[in-house]
């Protein structure tokens, strides 16, 4: 049996982990909402769109938990926002629960893929990447699809949502 728990908080962990630095909670909303939606992995998570895209306030809990449990460190500086980091903890909790992922090998090629789409892993490319892909999912026309971005993200530039918008094809 699947242990739906234990998969979220793997997955938190793992993109954590796999960064290599600390990463904000926008970073880690888009980047499950990315891996959800755009390929194909069961996640019990919600999204609806937020001001940064799509946001689930079950991925928020989570980390409130992995922070309260001591396997994150969440600090939050006034000029970057949030930064979170995996501690000793955490890196333990993935060596020792990775045994109990029924689809842990799919989960990690996700995962890289999904990362791989960030080429410097920031939280503003997420967030583009986040809600282009949430506008994808209503329509196909390019066209439209650009201006409902621009109309939602007026910082981005064209040239930017394009870019965003032909990764992402490229994996639906």
């Amino acid at each position: 049996m699947r242990n739906k728990v234990l998969e979220r908080f793997y997955i938190i962990l793992k993109i954590i982990e796999s960064v290599r630095y600390s990463v904000g909670k926008t970073f880690i909303q888009k980047a499950i909402y990315i891996l959800k939606e755009g390929f194909g992995l069961t996640l019990d998570y919600e999204f609806k769109l937020h001001f940064f895209g799509p946001y689930s306030e079950r991925i928020s809990t989570d980390i409130d938990i992995l922070e309260n449990g001591g396997l994150i460190e969440v600090k939050y500086d006034e000029e970057t926002g949030y930064k979170i980091s995996i501690t000793s903890k955490g890196i333990k909790f993935i060596e020792d629960y990775s045994s109990s992922i029924e689809n842990l090998k799919e989960i990690q090629d996700k995962i890289t893929k999904t990362l791989s789409l960030s080429k410097n892993k920031t939280a503003r490319e997420m967030e583009l990447l986040g809600t282009t892909l949430y506008f994808l999912k209503l329509t196909k026309d390019e066209n439209r699809l650009l201006n409902l971005v621009k109309m939602t993200k007026p910082h981005f530039q064209p040239k930017e949502i394009k870019k965003a918008i032909e990764k992402l094809k490229s994996i639906n």
